[in-house]
């Protein structure tokens, strides 16, 4: 458990999105909470166990506060994983501010999307996969080989960005992963009816 005052600069520049979105940046404060448990049995590719984050930040002189969770689970039968997240990002007082509101895209974040494509606040995430352990990989590198297959859904009650998109936001994935020296690499395809698509090499963690 962590309790302080945090003092922060953000600026926000348009990468993707629509070119109304402003350019802003701002330095405030406030007091920020936070909980962080982990029982997952591994650091990367657990195969079973939960993981759980959650904060809160409020900010007095903007007047904003911002809550935040993280909850994750993975069990195992024989040869496959199973894994579920849910994710919620929302103001409780006021409004989240453009330049500290949550985000979506990237992947198993919205797959489909580009990082931190979907921009807003009161955001709602849920994300279900199971993996397939297809074998080791080769001496020199440790852990397991796996075969992906993911399915995504969010609901954003305020849209910053992907404005013409109402409802709810879906998002599907397959995709090969392992560890290497460098981190969990993933290399993988999304998919939403949306209309939009990814084809990503990932290297760490979503």
């Amino acid at each position: 458990m962590r309790l302080g005052w945090v003092q922060r600069r953000r600026n926000y520049d348009l990468d993707i999105g629509s070119p109304s979105s402003p350019n802003a940046g701002a330095s405030f404060g406030g007091w920020k909470t936070s909980l962080d448990f982990d029982q997952f049995d591994r650091m990367h590719f657990p195969t079973r166990g939960w993981a759980a984050q959650l904060s809160y930040f409020d900010s007095p002189e903007v007047g904003y506060s911002k809550a935040e969770a993280n909850l994750q689970g993975a069990f195992a039968l024989g040869g496959t994983v199973f894994n579920a997240r849910f994710r919620y990002t929302g103001s409780p007082r006021g409004v989240l501010p453009f330049y500290d509101a949550g985000y979506l895209g990237g992947f198993l974040n919205l797959t489909a999307f580009a990082p931190n494509q979907v921009v807003g606040d009161d955001i709602r995430y849920l994300g279900l996969r199971t993996e397939r352990i297809i074998g080791h990989l080769p001496l020199g590198l440790s852990g397991d080989m796996r075969l992906g297959f993911a399915l995504e859904a969010a609901k954003v009650g305020m849209r910053y960005s992907e404005s013409k998109s109402d409802g709810l936001i879906d998002s599907a994935a397959i995709y090969l992963g392992g560890q290497t020296p460098f981190g969990p690499a993933y290399l993988g395809f999304g998919y939403s009816t949306s209309g939009v698509s990814n084809l990503f090499l990932f290297v760490g963690t979503p």
